[in-house]
Order: structure tokens, then sequence, then C-alpha cells
């Protein structure tokens, strides 16, 4: 393993040297890209969240930042869709940010999106029923599905945009911060 990050860094050190950078922007670069692979270890389940604070300090002080940075940028672009594995993964790289009260408002944000979405499909849900009802076909096997409604796109992006923008704005901020 020690031969292999060895070849990494000789080849990092020459592509640094062909673009005329010293040995503190190829440092820079390699911490971006460790970040990268921290952000799609985490994603993949390979890297549990509680482990990428101890995965960051093994890098200089000087390149935290950096690594810091891209992971977040990584994790923050699988939102909302993935909370359940880029929500730790946010809540250590904003607590060694110091950051950590954004993580609360971010997981609200994609609660309250996901609330918004279930209360437009049950109202959309149950205007399925009403009119199934009303052609005489009901019980207990009926099961509206709402996505067929044929206004489940507009009604749902009417009542999910509020939420959205919200989300998007927390997810800027902390995309800034960290």
């Amino acid at each position: 393993m020690a031969e292999i990050k060895s070849s990494l860094e000789i080849a990092l050190k020459r592509a640094a040297d062909i673009a005329g950078r010293d040995d503190s922007d190829a440092e820079l670069i390699e911490a971006g890209q460790t970040g990268q692979l921290l952000a799609r270890k985490i994603l993949g389940g390979a890297l549990p969240a509680h482990d990428l604070g101890r995965e960051l300090n093994k890098l200089s002080q000087r390149a935290r930042p950096a690594a810091r940075k891209t992971a977040a940028k990584g994790l923050l672009e699988k939102l909302p869709d993935s909370w359940f594995l880029v929500g730790p993964a946010l809540e250590v790289l904003a607590d060694d940010a110091g950051q950590g009260g954004l993580i609360g408002q971010l997981g609200h944000a994609v609660g309250a999106l996901e609330e918004a979405r279930s209360k437009a499909e049950k109202s959309l849900a149950h205007e399925l029923t009403m009119q199934c009802e009303k052609l005489g076909i009901c019980g207990s096997a009926v099961s509206p599905n709402p996505k067929a409604h044929p206004d489940y796109e507009p009604r749902t992006q009417t009542a999910l945009r509020e939420a959205a923008l919200k989300l998007d704005a927390l997810i800027d901020q902390l995309a800034n911060l960290l």
C-alpha cells in the first residue's frame, strides 16, 4: 500500500511540476480528490459516516478544508433522496467546520419536503377514490395510485415549491460554509 501511495505522490508531484505549481498546490488537489473519494465511499455504503472525521484527520491541517469542501459538495448533490446516508456524514463535516447547527435545519427542510409530497399524494389519492366511488367502484381492493392522477406533476410541483426553495437555500448556505 505504501508503494501505491508513493507512486501517487510521485505522479502528483510530476503533474504539479509540469503545470508549474508547487507542492502545496498538489497537496490541495490531492485533498480535493480525497474528499470526492470519501463522499463516494459514504454514498456507496463502504465508509460509515462516523469514520469520516477520522479519515479527514489523516490529512494535514492545510489540506483538510479542501477535502471537507469537496466531500460536502459530493454529498449535498444527493439530497434529498439519500438523506439517511448523507445526513450523518454532513453532520460530521459540519461539526468539523463548526457549523453543526445547520444540519438540524437541513434535516427539517428535507422532512418538510417529504411531508409536502406525502400530503399532495394523499390528496390526489383521495380524489381518485372519490371518482371511483362515483363510478360504483369501491371496496377494500381499490387502492388508488396518486401518480396516475392526470394532475400529479403540476400539483406536486406546486406543493413542493416552497419546501424545495428552502432546502436549496440551506444546501447553498452549507456548501459555502463547509
